[in-house]
């Protein structure tokens, strides 16, 4: 497989942790990264799928990491999905889903996945607190 080339993007540090999410800063440059890893695709995908397999009628989160490759300096770069399944009517409408890109050394690839997992249940605890008011 060949390195992923995301030397053309600016990078945003993530939460002062050793991994690193592309800052896209225009419609262009986000319809540029999306045509380099097809991220847009994968998150369509994801929402589909998990609309397709949900049986009640709970709001639920997704977040889902999606790795596609490596760059040329071995850091894996990882597609996260982020989105909510609303109840509407007996069908799941799909909001706010987006998609971005970080890339992360492997020596960081578990923590990094915890701190996202991390942000998941401090996100669902405010979207609970939400529902209850």
């Amino acid at each position: 497989m060949n390195p992923i080339d995301l030397s053309s993007f600016t990078f945003e540090l993530f939460d002062d942790e050793s991994f690193v999410a592309v800052e896209t800063r225009t419609k262009e440059e986000y319809a540029r990264l999306d045509r380099l890893v097809g991220g847009a695709k994968i998150c369509d995908d994801a929402v589909d799928a998990r609309s397709r397999a949900k049986t009640d009628s709970s709001v639920e989160l997704i977040f889902e990491l999606h790795p596609i490759g490596r760059t040329a300096t071995n850091e894996q770069v990882i597609v996260i999905v982020e989105g909510i399944l609303l109840p509407i009517a007996g069908t799941f409408l799909k909001r706010n889903a987006k998609w971005y890109v970080v890339r992360c050394p492997e020596h960081a690839v578990e923590e990094m996945k915890q701190k996202l997992y991390e942000r998941l249940e401090n996100r669902k605890a405010e979207l609970k607190a939400d529902l209850e008011r």
